[in-house]
């Protein structure tokens, strides 16, 4: 592993996935401290103890850091979610009740914050619908599929419309402020239709 010795503040990882996930959690630091548009590498490195060729040793670029830690952030959330979901059985309900609950996780999971600033929305709107990411959306989706087995070949496409109807609400601005019940009916009127539920 590169670099175990003086960097890392003294405290190096014990693996390749803990050095991951250090420097994922000093990127989002360093971007709720300066801003998205303002951290670079340096200064994700200087928040994490290393130098930046350790840096590279595990990310390309900071880009590819930052989209890392979304994606952490929404495996957690995914955990959450089955957590949130319960006992709940109709999978029309699931579908409504999985961008409700996200959309509230959002804002305070620091990896998730990162899609509510613009640079952070632009490198989120890649991110889930890339391999990694749909399958990050597939697993949270499963507890619709595990319902309705006859969907199981829409799998994918029900998990690519349920994150692009996620990803618009936090992108786009709606035109009218919706409480959580509000924001229910409009889903149960509006996607639950169009993952033919």
């Amino acid at each position: 592993m590169p670099d175990r010795g003086r960097a890392w503040a003294g405290e190096p990882p014990s693996d390749e996935s803990e050095a991951r996930l250090r420097l994922m959690d000093a990127a989002v630091r360093c971007v709720r401290r300066l801003g998205t548009e303002r951290t670079r590498l340096a200064d994700v490195a200087a928040e994490a103890g290393v130098t930046r060729p350790t840096i590279y040793a595990y990310f390309s670029n900071r880009d590819e850091i930052l989209r890392a830690a979304m994606l952490h952030a929404a495996d957690q959330l995914v955990d959450g979610l089955t957590r949130h979901l319960g006992d709940l059985d109709d999978p029309a309900d699931i579908a409504v009740e999985i961008i409700v609950f996200c959309l509230r996780q959002v804002a305070s999971n620091p990896g998730l914050a990162l899609l509510l600033t613009p640079s952070g929305a632009n490198l989120g709107s890649q991110a889930p619908l890339a391999p990694r990411g749909l399958a990050v959306a597939k697993r949270a989706v499963r507890p619709i599929i595990d319902r309705r087995l006859d969907l199981e070949p829409q799998w994918s496409e029900i998990a690519e419309v349920m994150v692009r109807f996620f990803l618009s609400f936090l992108i786009v601005k709606s035109p009218k402020r919706r409480s959580e019940a509000q924001l229910r009916d409009f889903l149960r009127r509006r996607l639950v239709p169009a993952l033919g539920l």
